[in-house]
């Protein structure tokens, strides 16, 4: 990249990083030590190296994709869109087949059972995707060597 005012770039580890929903003691030390620890270290440690290649010993870090993105409420979407929308907008449409979709694989796998209710499913997959995100920007924020 190239700093405000400078002619020269400057290398930097730009880490795209999506590690599972489950953010376990070994996942959080390998966004912890990212950038100051080296693929065999982490791996001496008993770490896992992450997946992705050094863009110069000592550049800076920075995470520019973290974390997970979740369903909306796909029951409250679609009934605000049939409510007020347009019914024929590729998104009105996206959230409709989604939500169908949704609900047929839960029937399909048999988790209607745990999940009758897709609203229920998509405020618990938002749940845990938001503590996934927590652990993950804690760790990464806690990361001296991560800029940006």
């Amino acid at each position: 990249m190239y700093l405000p005012y400078e002619s020269e770039p400057t290398k930097f580890n730009d880490i795209h990083d999506y590690p599972g929903p489950q953010i376990n003691e070994e996942v959080y030390q390998k966004l912890l030590l990212t950038g100051s620890k080296t693929h065999e270290e982490m791996r001496a440690m008993g770490l896992r190296a992450v997946a992705r290649k050094e863009r110069g010993a000592g550049s800076d870090v920075i995470f520019s994709e973290l974390g997970y993105g979740s369903l909306p409420d796909l029951v409250d979407n679609n009934q605000r869109f049939a409510a007020s929308g347009n019914p024929i907008a590729p998104p009105t449409a996206y959230h409709r087949r989604l939500a169908d979709e949704h609900r047929r694989a839960l029937q399909e796998s048999g988790f209607d059972k745990i999940y009758p209710d897709l609203k229920k499913f998509c405020l618990d997959q938002q749940q845990i995707h938001g503590a996934a995100n927590r652990r993950m920007i804690e760790a990464v924020r806690c990361n001296p060597k991560v800029e940006g």
